[in-house]
């Protein structure tokens, strides 16, 4: 199913157990990568990644480490990276299995309306999509406040807007650029910080003002 708007950052930070692929697709693969981190994250999982190229001559294998237990007893995700149509047969076979221990995320560049891929993860109920695109200054405040609250931030007015600006909207920088905030405030989800200009100008000397 493709992720209703404004919903994607709760899927990976609240992942629904019932997921078994999750596919980011679009020309920000840096944002389609930032997505499955913090699908990782937030699951405590382990990243075993599985190239195309093995999948291609196996296309039984996704389906198979998928529903594999982990022998240490953890949680893992299957990294698929990239992701396109000549391997869709491996993501029917996962998503037909009759069971599945460990989700998998797949990173795709751009994929048209046609594509195979896109079609059968929008169609299913075990698959999320998400588009990844290119943020507008809107969209970058709106992300750095939804990632400052995963580091246990929270932004006072103003503050988001800074950061994007100086971060290029980059979610990477972003997320950087707030995880050393979080350890200069000493700011935990279990224990959230108020993130002002103050701190902005003790710790962020490119932050502009």
């Amino acid at each position: 199913m493709k992720a209703p708007k404004g919903t994607i950052g709760r899927s990976v930070d609240e992942p629904d157990p019932k997921i078994r692929l999750y596919l980011f697709h679009g020309t920000d693969e840096s944002q389609s990568s930032a997505l499955g981190d913090r699908l990782v994250a937030a699951l405590k999982a382990t990243k075993h990644i599985l190239s195309a190229a093995s999948l291609r001559g196996d296309p039984a294998l996704l389906a198979d480490e998928a529903g594999a237990i982990d022998m240490f007893g953890g949680t893992k995700i299957i990294w698929v990276q990239p992701a396109a149509d000549e391997i869709l047969s491996a993501f029917e076979a996962l998503l037909d299995a009759a069971a599945c221990e460990s989700s998998v995320v797949a990173i795709a560049g751009r994929l048209g309306k046609s594509s195979t891929l896109l079609k059968l993860a929008e169609a299913h109920d075990l698959a999320l999509s998400h588009m990844s695109y290119e943020l507008e200054a809107r969209d970058a405040e709106r992300l750095v406040s939804d990632l400052a609250r995963t580091e246990g931030l929270r932004t006072q007015p103003g503050v988001a807007a800074r950061i994007a600006e100086a971060c290029a909207n980059d979610r990477r920088m972003i997320a950087q650029e707030l995880a050393k905030l979080a350890l200069y405030l000493e700011a935990t989800p279990h224990s959230p910080k108020d993130l002002g200009a103050d701190t902005l100008d003790a710790v962020g000397a490119d932050m502009g003002g």
